[in-house]
């Protein structure tokens, strides 16, 4: 295996998590225990290597020297805790994602010498997440939202199981089955005497091709490795110019304000032009939120780092959608231009040298403007960089909770290949990745908290989609206006004509000429606007703009209304991200096709 050379360096860390899940002590007494440990030991081995190997193939695009390797568990007596102690004696961090209060948690371990191996293992845990469910009350909801958590929160699932049916909500075939729906394969370890190991692949099921060995090295290999192999050179291209990428001091693409200001009304504000404004806005926002709702979470941290990746990949987006959109709205005003100078060659003879060197000078503009946004592919980067800001955007609020999920994402890496989306996708999964869950307890308090700042983010989003929604129909109706007076406009030119033809009986050059002159301009005008209004696509922003408005006020109106627990929040997050993800899609797959280009 060679190792690759790339000069991009990220300040993304290489991570690989590993949740765990079994039975306890009493369903592990009938297999050899030191078989099971050295089977775990094995595993651990396998991954560890695995990820240390893509670390030192990649280098250059990973930060620091040695991989991130965290395993999850919730310490409970058996499984839990035989995992948990392989991972330490292997140097592995340990993680602990506790359904109730330490204290409460002792309730569950009967022996003394339970007792002090949970302290024991709690006290060498890094992270502590303290979900903080009633032990009296919501034994059974603490284990499974324990379940959820940590299958949102892993790469891989260690499962020592017997193979049997669930027993309970939160137990070991329940928890393998929130797992694979979160697309996160399964190493199962059998409890038989030869000890078996399988791997369970979320879409092939029991893998029976391969040996474990192979198929699970195989596994972390695809899930680390960044998009930069022979086949991707345009992907690792377009990856190094976002690390490399800096937003600078102002923005470019000053005529597509004024634009928004002719067609919907938008004054332009100082942040069309100035990045350190937009910078500043969005740090003020940032800070209010802090200030209302993070302020109250046990641990912020990850929800910090998340949002320093998110403020760039916003402010390139912006920076970009803003050239992109000028470039495109200078190609029509420049081809409408270059009709009328040619047409003014009809009524000012004289000067007929002076027009085409006129007219070849805005061809040749708009020839190289879209040479020189094609070739620094403004229009695909606008695309990449928003749509990794808005999952990020989302990202940072629930990095609070735990509920970040790369379900999605681990389909469209499996499914999805178009390059387009790869090096986002990776740059997207291995942020996340690299986050703790958050230290400290889940309260009622927190969770209330939490409702409350996420309920107040839904209802400014809601209020810029009505805004970005009123705009847009704005924009489209004067678009539709000035398209319908150009050609009602050429159609009064051409009924003029003919009644000084029928009613004068000749119709002299001058007027002839003035005619021509009005009839060829105002429908290449009419076009332009009728190009402009396809190609910004402004009634379906509204219509996209007004469903995600609906959708959101539904979710922050379930919000008001729950039980404001981490089941809720869970279970809303999941909305939520289903709401973005749709909105997201079908705003991609509009503007894929819209591509800087020629008017014709």
């Amino acid at each position: 295996m060679n190792k690759v050379h790339q000069p991009i360096l990220t300040d993304i860390p290489l991570c690989l998590r590993v949740g765990v899940t079994g039975h306890r002590d009493a369903a592990l007494a009938a297999t050899n225990r030191a078989a099971l440990e050295q089977v775990v030991a094995e595993i651990l081995l396998q991954l560890s290597r695995g990820a240390n190997n893509v670390l030192w193939r990649y280098a250059g695009i990973y930060s620091g020297n040695t991989a991130q390797l965290q395993v999850t568990s919730a310490l409970a007596e058996g499984a839990d805790r035989l995992v948990a102690q392989q991972a330490l004696n292997a140097g592995w961090a340990l993680h602990a994602l506790l359904p109730f209060s330490p204290l409460s948690y002792l309730q569950d371990f009967e022996s003394q010498t339970s007792k002090n191996a949970f302290t024991a293992l709690l006290d060498r845990a890094e992270v502590v997440t303290d979900l903080a469910f009633d032990h009296d009350t919501a034994q059974l909801a603490g284990y499974e939202a324990v379940g959820k958590v940590l299958a949102r929160n892993i790469d891989v699932l260690i499962a020592l199981w017997d193979g049997k049916p669930a027993r309970g909500p939160g137990g070991t075939a329940s928890v393998i089955d929130m797992a694979l729906q979160e697309g996160v394969p399964v190493v199962w370890v059998g409890l038989s005497d030869d000890v078996p190991v399988q791997c369970i692949s979320p879409s092939l099921g029991i893998i029976q091709q391969a040996p474990w060995q192979i198929w699970l090295g195989d596994y972390v290999e695809k899930t680390l490795t960044p998009p930069l192999e022979s086949t991707n050179v345009l992907e690792s291209k377009e990856l190094s110019q976002f690390v490399n990428a800096s937003p600078g001091r102002f923005r470019k693409g000053w005529l597509y304000p004024f634009f928004q200001w002719c067609i919907s009304g938008r004054i332009p504000q100082k942040t069309d032009f100035l990045q350190s404004d937009v910078q500043d806005l969005t740090l003020r926002e940032w800070q209010t939120f802090s200030e209302n709702t993070a302020a109250e979470m046990p641990d912020t941290q990850a929800s910090a780092v998340i949002h320093q990746h998110y403020v760039k990949a916003d402010l390139m987006a912006s920076m970009l959608a803003q050239q992109y959109r000028a470039a495109s709205i200078l190609n029509y005003v420049l081809a409408s231009m270059a009709v009328l100078m040619a047409l003014l060659g009809l009524l000012l003879k004289d000067l007929k040298l002076v027009w085409i060197l006129l007219e070849l000078s805005l061809i040749l503009g708009m020839l190289g403007n879209t040479y020189i946004g094609k070739s620094h592919r403004w229009h695909q980067k606008w695309l990449d960089y928003r749509l990794l800001a808005e999952q990020l955007r989302v990202a940072r609020y629930f990095a609070l909770i735990g509920a970040n999920s790369l379900k999605q994402h681990r389909l469209i890496s499996s499914f999805y290949q178009a390059q387009h989306v790869s090096w986002v996708n990776w740059y997207l999964t291995a942020v996340i990745r690299s986050v703790n869950l958050p230290a400290g307890q889940l309260n009622k308090a927190c969770t209330e908290q939490f409702s409350l700042g996420l309920t107040t983010q839904l209802n400014a989003q809601i209020v810029y989609h009505h805004h970005t929604a009123a705009r847009a129909h704005k924009a489209d109706h004067r678009l539709h206006i000035l398209g319908e007076v150009c050609l009602y406009g050429t159609l009064l030119a051409c009924l003029g004509y003919l009644g000084v033809a029928v009613f004068a009986g000749t119709v002299t050059y001058n007027v002839a000429t003035w005619v021509t002159f009005i009839t060829a301009l105002l429908p290449a005008f009419g076009a332009s606007s009728y190009g402009l209004r396809a190609h910004g696509d402004y009634e379906g922003i509204a219509h996209r703009s007004e469903l995600t408005a609906a959708q959101l006020s539904d979710i922050a109106e379930r919000m008001t209304y729950s039980e404001h627990d981490l089941a809720s929040l869970l279970a809303l997050s999941e909305l939520v991200r289903q709401v973005k993800s749709t909105e997201l899609r079908d705003w991609r797959v509009t503007f894929e096709r819209k591509a800087l280009a020629i008017p014709g």
